[in-house]
């Protein structure tokens, strides 16, 4: 999602402004979530700047043949009424029984005619939603009622010209199995707009440059998948409702959390984000909010967290951890998102504002630093030690994200702290082959 710059300032709130986001248009689709997108239509609803998307193929639920059919049958019937009706014209019963298959052939018509709608209005309508600028950012989403929007399956398109696509289970990645391929070591990275690769090809996202360089080290310490499910605009909120939900079906032997420290706490205590309804966690004890998730265009709550955003993200953090540790996968906790304020010429020479950064890193970094069921990866001093300058990893793209020059520097860092810490390598236990 797009990124605000602030002035200086003495708040994490006022340190990375975000107005309300950009609103997103809301489009209704008939096509059921587990077949894409086959048919784009706006919604009634209170969100202005719709743009009606219509396809003009055919319902494929209509059949003809059977109509034809039906038909065909009838008519068959009434003829055989006929013939015989000589027999049986005293009193009129030879037309009242042609009266009543004509009746009946005709609810059988109707019944044909009306099944679609039938349908429609039974099976669940999957919804879908754009950001206005999706031609340029690819932001579509589709609807979900309990992480509020997620990436549209089999998806095709461009962010900013460059090649975006999903797969069938919705990953900006290309075909996983859910079941985990026997002597494969799989890694499972959550995430936000940075990792889903806004403004990127997909072969540019770092977690398929990272995948390039585990696989050609597979003859001495086996497969290697690396999954990417990041989602744009996510909040770590959402990060750890899909890893619960669905994450650990893909059975993990490694979760690496891509963790913005400028933006996730300030998602985590909000009920509506960039427009949208999302869930929230009410409390440090993570009692959850706001689920079912308001649909896109009605009454969105604007609910309030008891907690402090940092207590209630490291409660989230913990809680990730605690999951991790239950099903046997170290969790990584990639933090990012200090480097740009550190080197920004607008913020740089804030005395304010590298005050407050300086005391937000220090509350996490007491945590992450200590938690041994999490290993911390610090991206921004990692940027810093390769002598990185803010420029070489934006300039090209967007609202401050990673260009394809930052995304190679963030695999290399990665791959090297993987090994660092022997999360990966022939000597990991639970390394690719030793199952």
């Amino acid at each position: 999602m797009p990124r605000y710059a602030a002035d200086g300032c003495s708040t994490l709130v006022q340190l990375r402004t975000l107005i309300g986001g950009p609103q997103l248009e809301t489009i209704r689709s008939e096509a059921s979530a587990h077949r894409g997108p086959s048919r784009w239509y706006n919604t009634t609803s209170r969100i202005e700047g719709f743009q009606e998307l219509m396809a003009t193929d055919a319902d494929p639920h209509d059949n003809p043949h059977v109509a034809q059919s039906a038909e065909g049958q009838s008519g068959a019937e009434t003829g055989s009424a006929e013939t015989g009706g000589g027999d049986t014209a005293v009193g009129g019963v030879s037309l009242q029984k042609q009266a009543l298959r004509l009746l009946a052939a005709v609810l059988v018509l109707a019944l044909i005619v009306a099944a679609p709608f039938f349908r429609d209005s039974l099976e669940p309508q999957a919804i879908y939603v754009q950001e206005p600028g999706h031609e340029q950012t690819g932001h579509r989403y589709l609807y979900d009622e309990r992480l509020g929007w997620r990436n549209i399956p089999n998806w095709q398109a461009t962010t900013h010209g460059r090649k975006l696509t999903t797969n069938a289970l919705g990953m900006r990645d290309r075909p996983y199995a859910v079941q985990k391929p026997q002597g494969t070591y799989r890694i499972l990275f959550l995430g936000g707009s940075f990792t889903w690769g806004y403004g990127v090809a997909d072969a540019e996202v770092f977690t398929e440059v990272l995948e390039e360089k585990l696989s050609a080290q597979q003859k001495t310490s086996g497969a290697y998948e690396v999954l990417n499910t990041g989602v744009s605009g996510w909040g770590t909120d959402q990060e750890l409702l899909f890893l619960m939900d669905e994450g650990f079906r893909f059975d993990p032997d490694l979760v690496v959390l891509s963790f913005n420290l400028t933006e996730n706490p300030l998602y985590n205590v909000s009920s509506v984000q960039f427009g949208l309804a999302k869930p929230m966690f009410l409390d440090t004890r993570l009692k959850l909010g706001n689920v079912p998730v308001p649909k896109p265009g009605t009454d969105y709550p604007q609910l309030t967290c008891s907690a402090d955003q940092v207590d209630l993200t490291i409660a989230i953090l913990e809680r990730m951890a605690e999951k991790c540790s239950q099903h046997g996968c170290p969790l990584v906790v990639m933090k990012f998102g200090a480097f740009h304020y550190r080197h920004h010429s607008e913020f740089r020479d804030s005395d304010k504002v590298q005050t407050e950064l300086t005391k937000l890193e220090s509350r996490f970094d007491a945590v992450l630093n200590s938690d041994s069921r999490m290993r911390l990866l610090d991206l921004d001093q990692a940027f810093a030690a390769r002598g990185l300058v803010l420029d070489q990893i934006l300039s090209g793209n967007f609202d401050g994200h990673w260009n394809a020059f930052g995304h190679r520097q963030v695999a290399v860092i990665l791959h090297q702290f993987l090994k660092d810490q022997e999360l990966v390598g022939p000597d990991r236990a639970r390394v690719a082959g030793a199952d």
